[in-house]
């Protein structure tokens, strides 16, 4: 599970500032990317600051993970897709994931607690479900990002079968 930690301002990170709390990625980001170049920008080996000199960073959020590691995400928009790179503390990157955009935060009143995961795999295919499936844990999280730029975690316990049990909205 990924957890907010609000904090906004300078991090050690040269000439690339934490994104505002209180606006989204399509608040935030200026530049849209073609495939290509999300491609060239999710398969970039260097460390953060050498992407930022590459593809300049308009939105960076920081995040503490289950494990209360610190983790950063770069985001980069293209059209109808947002390419993630997770950066640890030390700014090597971890990870990175192009995601398809195509519901609304609005669009996910549809999913109730109690609906089974299936319903949300067949609603959102694009979501991404690989700590639902990865976890020894019976209480995990799919991930899901919007058009309009918010980040849907979805909760499930499991009671014969995994079904939503709790569903949080956040900017991304």
């Amino acid at each position: 599970m990924v957890l907010f930690v609000s904090a906004c301002g300078r991090e050690k990170f040269s000439s690339i500032s934490l994104s505002p709390d209180n606006k989204n990625f399509t608040q935030l980001l200026t530049k849209e990317y073609s495939e290509d170049e999300l491609q060239n920008i999710i398969g970039f080996e260097g460390n953060i600051n050498e992407l930022n000199l590459l593809y300049p960073i308009e939105c960076l959020r920081k995040y503490t993970n289950n494990e209360d590691k610190v983790i950063y995400w770069a985001l980069f928009h293209g059209e109808n897709k947002l390419a993630i790179l997770s950066f640890g503390d030390d700014g090597i990157k971890l990870s990175e994931e192009v995601f398809e955009l195509t519901k609304t935060k609005s669009d996910f009143d549809e999913i109730k607690v109690n609906d089974r995961i299936k319903k949300v795999e067949e609603f959102d295919p694009y979501g991404w479900y690989l700590s639902v499936y990865a976890s020894s844990s019976r209480d995990t999280t799919s991930y899901h990002f919007t058009t309009d730029g918010y980040m849907i975690m979805i909760h499930y316990i499991y009671d014969d079968g995994l079904i939503v049990d709790k569903i949080e909205y956040r900017y991304i």
